[in-house]
């Protein structure tokens, strides 16, 4: 369906490779066995990784001292207006207009260290270039839970014209192709009705396969989903105020193990909840 999820597929895919995925093509004469190269000696290994390290570690800090050793040359224009001239002087008193003063110079614009950081670290290679990257690279904080909302216009209206009442909840799921296994999720991540969406009188609210659309969260292990928009498979749409629920009954979705940094994963399938408000 896009570029990401073929990518997420290859990766998976390649992380499952092994020796039977050499096998040569219908008709190809398999490559003659390449002798694997001699490792190199074991006391010449850890002294080329410590002097990676140094040569990083002493990079940057030349380029630390140096961002701060011009920054502190910088010469600050005074604050204040200019001085003025005998012709203004003499005009002052003569002129029953008020004169208006000269605002200040603005100060002259400070460095952007990480910009200058970041294209001194062009001309590195290697061990030192990680060491110059990660020095300024900031790590994103961790972004907590959202703060209470309140639904869209008119979605409890809709939801009571469908017949879903506040309170109720149903089975999801965020796809139907990989059953049982854990799923990369993004943002803006929708997920799909699992059977039809049937009222306590037996009329069906929402069809199987009604798309339901709008934001996730993602906190400490955590996600949370507000839904906005209902779309059924026919094409009809609906503003709908729906939160994402786990089974045990609490607010948002426990995150997959198998979940890594920048790389958050679910189950499969989950249970979405009718509010009134977002909490």
């Amino acid at each position: 369906p896009s570029a990401v999820a073929l990518y997420e597929a290859l990766e998976e895919a390649k992380a499952r490779a092994d020796a039977s995925w050499t096998v040569p093509l219908h008709g190809e004469t398999p490559p003659a066995p390449t002798p694997p190269a001699p490792p190199p000696p074991a006391a010449r290994e850890p002294w080329t990784r410590g002097a990676r390290v140094l040569v990083g570690v002493s990079v940057g800090l030349a380029l630390v001292l140096g961002v701060w050793w011009l920054t502190s040359r910088q010469e600050v224009a005074p604050v204040g207006p200019p001085p003025e001239s005998a012709w203004t002087a003499t005009r002052k008193d003569d002129d029953p207009v008020k004169q208006q003063t000269n605002a200040p110079p603005a100060e002259a614009p400070l460095l952007d260290l990480e910009s200058l950081l970041r294209k001194l670290c062009l001309g590195l290679s290697g061990g030192a270039l990680q060491a110059c990257i990660a020095a300024h690279t900031p790590v994103p904080p961790e972004r907590p839970a959202p703060p209470p909302q309140a639904c869209p216009a008119g979605a409890v209206d809709a939801m009571t014209a469908l017949g879903l009442r506040v309170g109720e909840m149903s089975t999801v799921e965020w796809t139907r192709e990989r059953p049982g296994r854990a799923i990369p999720i993004r943002e803006d991540s929708p997920v799909f009705v699992f059977g039809d969406w049937d009222t306590p009188s037996g009329q069906t609210a929402l069809p199987n396969n009604t798309r339901l659309s709008g934001r996730l969260y993602f906190g400490e292990g955590r996600v949370y989903g507000r839904f906005t928009e209902a779309r059924t498979p026919t094409g009809e749409t609906y503003p709908v105020c729906m939160e994402l629920w786990d089974d045990e009954d609490e607010v948002g979705l426990k995150l997959s193990a198998s979940s890594e940094p920048g790389k958050p994963k679910v189950v499969p399938d989950t249970e979405v909840r009718v509010v009134d408000r977002f909490q």
